[in-house]
C-alpha cells in the first residue's frame, strides 16, 4: 500500500540514504564517479535535518508497503528569475 505523509526528523537518515541513491543512479556517467563516490550520509542527513527545523519548505515522503520509496521538497525557485506568485 502507498501512503503519502509529512517528513519528520525521524526520517532524515533513511531520506538522506535514497537521496544518496537517487543521485547515484540518476547522474552517473553525468556527474563525476569521484563526486558521487564522495556523497556523504551524515552530512545529507544533517541537511535533511535543517530543511525540516527550518520548515520553509513542504516535505513529503512516499512509502510502499512501510519502506521508503521516494520524496519531494518543495519551494521557491533559487535563482529569481521566475517570478513565484503563484
Amino acid at each position: 500500500m502507498l501512503k503519502i505523509r509529512k517528513i519528520g526528523l525521524k526520517d532524515c537518515k533513511q531520506l538522506a540514504a535514497l537521496h544518496i541513491q537517487a543521485w547515484r543512479e540518476s547522474y552517473s556517467g553525468i556527474v563525476s564517479e569521484k563526486y558521487l563516490d564522495n556523497l556523504d550520509l551524515a552530512i545529507k542527513e544533517e541537511k535533511w535535518n535543517n530543511i525540516i527545523l527550518e520548515n520553509n519548505n513542504p516535505c513529503f515522503l512516499a512509502e510502499y508497503n512501510d519502506e521508503l520509496a521516494g520524496f519531494i521538497s518543495l519551494g521557491q525557485q533559487r535563482d529569481g528569475t521566475i517570478p513565484t506568485d503563484g
